[in-house]
């Protein structure tokens, strides 16, 4: 059970005529918002991977909070069981149907490095499903003639990483985030070409999901929060009672 405070809050689903009714529970999706060590400028999603019924949900998080940059450290299949159910394709202009009128469509061919996939995606949908929520106001200048609106993102597949194990190459995972940060800052390029930061400048957030959404997920998250850390020289100006374990604790999984 995810806390009140941290958990990221969907829309509710609307019905009935002039849709004034809202379908019970429909807000809810297995995520949690984490603060970055940097405040508003280093922002996550840690989420469980979606299942077959939550990968609506999990679109429509995307759409949402506009999330630019997905990492999936999850295989699809694990020890020959689903670990995470498919929201993306790989064929490419391929529409994947995901429920209603959402489609995912592969934008370009699949990109393979070491140890992880890189899919440039884009989810279309009718603008009018986001009506009379926070969404709305975004989507509905990204209508074409037809009604419908596109959001693109970016999903960096971690395929070497098994599950209640470590990967195969440690080295692999920095580039990823290496290349995570790169397209954080396109995505805020006008923002960082005034600054003389390191490490991109991001205010929006980066979604991590592995399986249940804890191990790897977690870890990922402490990583780049470490990276982040000592590249912005920040370590200094830490207190000596800073704990990062009880920081990713606090955040993901409210325990302390």
């Amino acid at each position: 059970m995810l806390d009140d405070e941290s958990r990221v809050l969907l829309s509710s689903i609307k019905y009935g005529e002039n849709n004034n009714k809202r379908v019970s529970g429909s807000d809810y999706i297995n995520a949690s918002f984490v603060d970055g060590a940097l405040n508003d400028q280093y922002k996550y999603i840690a989420c469980q991977g979606p299942t077959r019924e939550t990968v609506p949900d999990f679109i429509r998080m995307i759409v949402e909070y506009n999330i630019k940059i997905v990492i999936c450290a999850c295989n699809e299949f694990e020890g020959g069981r689903l670990k995470c159910h498919r929201y993306w394709t790989d064929k490419f202009n391929e529409s994947f149907y995901i429920y209603d009128d959402f489609f995912v469509t592969l934008k370009s061919q699949p990109v393979i490095y070491d140890g992880c996939i890189v899919r440039h995606l884009v989810v279309s949908f009718p603008s009018q499903a986001f009506e009379g929520t926070a969404a709305y106001d975004m989507v509905k200048h990204l209508n074409d003639e037809h009604g419908f609106a596109e959001i693109e993102f970016i999903q960096y597949h971690v395929t070497n990483w098994p599950d209640h194990g470590v990967p195969d190459n440690v080295e692999s995972i920095m580039s990823i985030l290496n290349l995570v940060r790169q397209d954080m800052l396109v995505n805020n390029k006008i923002e960082n070409e005034t600054s003389n930061r390191k490490i991109p400048l991001s205010k929006s957030y980066l979604a991590v999901h592995c399986s249940a959404g804890c191990g790897r997920t977690g870890t990922i998250i402490a990583i780049d929060q470490v990276w982040t850390l000592m590249n912005e020289n920040v370590s200094q100006s830490l207190t000596t009672t800073f704990s990062l374990f009880f920081f990713i604790c606090l955040s993901i999984f409210n325990l302390l």
